[in-house]
């Protein structure tokens, strides 16, 4: 029970991380097509910001982009190592990347995008759902193991 317990928070841990690698190694080959990708993404949330210049806009990207690197990179490792604090960066990155990244209500339905955008959203969503239950299975455990440890009287 043990093994599978490594093996499934490694690779589940490995999904994370190998993005977060993954990123980093787009970043290295051509930043500007990343920020493309990033500015697309983003532009509903860079609209609200329009009084400020585009470099201060490229900033906020860069800022994303690291926030989001680091996010899955850190709590990836921190959930590799059985810590709580992971689950709840991994939970973070997912609640504010998912929706938007997989933006797919701004397609209709016959668009091939649509698809893949949903596919993705929904892997994330199941994500989210599995890191939830990993949560209560590590608080049920503490709570069986707490009232094990009472001394009797």
């Amino acid at each position: 029970m043990e093994l599978f317990s490594i093996l499934g928070r490694f690779l589940f841990a490995w999904f994370f991380v190998s993005s977060a690698w993954q990123t980093l190694k787009e970043i290295d080959t051509d930043i500007r097509l990343v920020e493309k990708e990033y500015v697309v993404k983003l532009a509903g949330f860079l609209d609200l910001v329009v009084h400020y210049s585009e470099e201060t806009k490229i900033q906020i990207v860069h800022f994303f982009i690291t926030f989001f690197i680091g996010l899955k990179a850190i709590g990836g490792s921190l959930f590799l190592f059985d810590r709580i604090e992971g689950i709840f960066l991994l939970i973070l990155y997912l609640l504010i990347a998912t929706p938007i990244f997989y933006d797919f209500y701004h397609y209709t339905v016959g668009e091939p995008e649509f698809f893949l955008l949903l596919h993705d959203f929904m892997q994330h969503i199941a994500f989210l759902g599995a890191l939830l239950f990993f949560i209560e299975m590590k608080i049920t455990l503490f709570q069986r193991q707490h009232r094990r440890k009472r001394p009797t009287t």
